[in-house]
């Protein structure tokens, strides 16, 4: 909801700045919701064993390096299974567009 809002916002802002609005933006005084953060949630050593096992059991022949990458280096599902071979080097995967619109480097080891 507050990313819909902040993008509703904008539009507005971007309408009066075209001379296409000339009223107040209507969404000026909407305040965002206020989310506590969850709590982080953590695969004990035997359920990365369990679900690395189940991996190996399965079709798919690229699941078991992707679910690596996502452990070893805290991806995202999409962008460990969208990764090019250009962006793993020198013992790091280097994450382009994330948010921000940065580039990040995170360190993996040789064996991944």
């Amino acid at each position: 909801m507050n990313l819909d809002l902040a993008y509703f916002r904008a539009m507005f802002n971007e309408l009066r700045r075209l001379d296409e609005w000339t009223a107040p933006n209507p969404l000026e005084n909407v305040r965002e919701f206020k989310i506590s953060e969850s709590e982080m949630a953590y695969l004990t050593i035997e359920e990365i064993r369990i679900l690395l096992a189940e991996c190996e059991n399965s079709r798919s022949k690229d699941l078991t390096t992707i679910v690596k990458i996502c452990l070893a280096a805290g991806a995202r599902w999409r962008k460990a299974e969208g990764l090019k071979g250009n962006q793993i080097r020198a013992g790091q995967i280097i994450y382009v567009k994330i948010k921000g619109k940065k580039n990040r480097a995170v360190p993996i080891t040789e064996k991944l």
